[in-house]
């Protein structure tokens, strides 16, 4: 759901002034970004899958990935 915003939202209202991405195609965006961007994303979805690994590894009771400690016993 989250992509159909950022393949719309250029067409729709422009670019972000960043300079660095120059068209509003999304597949030539993605070649666009520099090596920064792409470490930083792996880096943010490794994080949460290596906190999701450890809490199957626990055990807890828990029937889903609870990292702000929502669920109520």
């Amino acid at each position: 759901m989250l992509a159909v915003v950022g393949w719309l939202w250029p067409q729709m209202f422009g670019l972000w002034s960043s300079g660095s991405v120059t068209t509003t195609d999304p597949i030539d965006a993605i070649s666009q970004c520099g090596g920064q961007w792409w470490l930083q994303w792996v880096v943010f979805c490794g994080i949460f899958e290596a906190n999701e690994w450890r809490h199957k590894q626990s055990g807890n009771d828990y029937p889903f990935f609870d990292p702000f400690k929502l669920y109520v016993e």
